[in-house]
């Protein structure tokens, strides 16, 4: 908990910019998928959780920050332009002073990955 928590989705289709990549959301319990960013821009309503860090064409980072219990679920990344998308499971577990967060990568766009800080 209260760890930034960043997962980068990387797509092949470079040709446009700003990068065609939308993330959403499950939260764990629920069935109803709730989008953070469209066009590898965060929306309004997400704004005080999440932020998006660009470090290269086709790649499109979002950081999960001060992360909370209510951040678990999992998150879908999507590259609009050829449909591909990747999933990954976020488990964050708090108790104390003992903070755990737990990532599994369920499918690929091109690359997806996590960076806990």
């Amino acid at each position: 908990m209260n760890n930034t928590v960043v997962l980068t989705c990387t797509t092949d289709s470079k040709s446009s910019d700003p990068v065609l990549i939308s993330w959403s959301y499950i939260p764990t319990g629920s069935s109803s998928l709730k989008p953070i960013a469209a066009v590898c821009k965060v929306n309004n309503e997400s704004r005080s959780v999440y932020h998006i860090a660009r470090a290269a064409a086709g790649v499109c980072n979002l950081m999960v920050n001060s992360t909370q219990l209510m951040n678990g679920g999992t998150y879908l990344c999507q590259d609009v332009t050829t449909a591909k998308y990747s999933t990954a499971q976020l488990v964050v577990l708090g108790n104390y002073h003992y903070d755990y967060v737990w990532f599994k990568c369920l499918q690929h766009v091109s690359t997806f990955s996590l960076l806990v800080n």
